[in-house]
């Protein structure tokens, strides 16, 4: 079982291609099938074939992408839990030894966001985050 989703209605080229992270204000804020996406700001960008790639989108996990990990680590935000999960929910695709391989600061953004798709609107309320 994938846990493929619909592609936001965006263009994800455009996206890649982007001069900065705030080239694109009106950010979608679901894909097409209606599942949750975050985007994520780079502070380092990802360079591939001469691009920089400035930011990218997560879009919240089903089940089947959780598979291989374990829900306590990725609560904990674990860098190996985490690299298990971004490749099957980041646009572009950001294959697990390229995550391996990307600065803290930019880990620890996207690892952010996965953990805060498991929350529920009971712990977000609590923490006083949005629900």
């Amino acid at each position: 079982m994938t846990d493929a989703a619909p592609a936001p209605e965006t263009d994800t080229a455009a996206v890649a291609q982007a001069d900065t992270p705030s080239a694109r204000k009106d950010r979608p804020t679901h894909d097409a099938g209606g599942r949750p996406i975050r985007w994520v700001d780079l502070d380092n960008p990802i360079v591939r074939g001469g691009k920089e790639i400035y930011e990218i989108y997560l879009r919240k996990p089903l089940g089947g992408a959780l598979r291989g990990t374990n829900l306590n680590d990725l609560y904990k935000m674990d860098v190996n839990a985490c690299s298990v999960v971004v490749p099957r929910i980041s646009e572009p695709k950001i294959p697990q030894d390229e995550f391996l391989a990307m600065e803290p600061e930019d880990i620890a953004s996207i690892c952010g966001e996965v953990t805060g798709f498991l929350l529920t609107k009971q712990q977000k309320e609590s923490a006083g985050l949005e629900s």
